[in-house]
């Protein structure tokens, strides 16, 4: 499946407002710690899954003083985010917004690159 036309939103939950200009999206992992259970009768190393560890989500978005103050409004609250798949399956978590960062990468371009944290459970529609 191509990426284009994916969406991302943020807000409160179910009234998330979408994102204009988002050139990128790297979804947050669901990964498990490992748990080491190997004793000493063991043969090899055992682990079982521990907690889950849902780590960041990163997007980088076209620079604009609206989206920049938007996040800057929502810096110390935890939001619910939506990404939208372009055959409409959805991805959805709460999360807070870790970081924000200027980058230029061209004369004439300026990105905002964004690190949300990942709180609770990733909901995969």
């Amino acid at each position: 499946m191509i990426g284009n036309q994916s969406t991302l939103a943020f807000g409160t939950p179910g009234s998330e407002q979408t994102i204009n200009d988002v050139i990128s999206i790297d979804p947050p992992k669901d990964e498990a710690d490992d748990i080491d259970i190997t004793t000493l009768s063991s043969a090899a190393y055992e682990y079982e899954p521990g907690l889950r560890k849902l780590g960041t989500m990163t997007f980088e978005a076209i620079y604009s003083t609206t989206l920049h103050g938007a996040l800057d409004a929502g810096k110390d609250s935890t939001l619910s985010w939506k990404i939208t798949l372009p055959d409409s399956g959805t991805i959805t978590f709460l999360g807070y917004i870790k970081s924000v960062e200027k980058k230029v990468t061209n004369p004439d371009l300026l990105k905002l690159v964004v690190t949300v944290m990942a709180t609770g459970a990733i909901d995969v529609n």
